[in-house]
């Protein structure tokens, strides 16, 4: 079963990295995202970013559904139609 899902989420990187690419433009975009989701929203407020914190977030927890999603997608395929 571990090695089922290692290979769905290894076929699946450029995928990722595709989505990633159409969300975040670059990776700066995206370790900015990152940072935002790991700093606690207190020290966000206390630093004046809130806001701009609150979106870059969102957008990262949006990337990572998506990844999700896909991945769910290419087993329910696989489970459907090949296996």
């Amino acid at each position: 079963m571990i090695l089922y899902w290692s290979i769905i989420i290894i076929c699946n990187i450029p995928l990722y990295f595709g989505i990633g690419w159409v969300i975040f433009d670059d990776w700066g975009g995206f370790f900015e995202a990152l940072k935002f989701w790991l700093i606690p929203d207190i020290v966000s407020m206390v630093r004046g970013g809130w806001g701009h914190g609150a979106w870059e977030e969102m957008t990262f927890v949006y990337w990572l559904a998506l990844c999700i999603g896909t991945t769910y997608g290419t087993h329910w395929v696989a489970q459907t139609y090949i296996l």
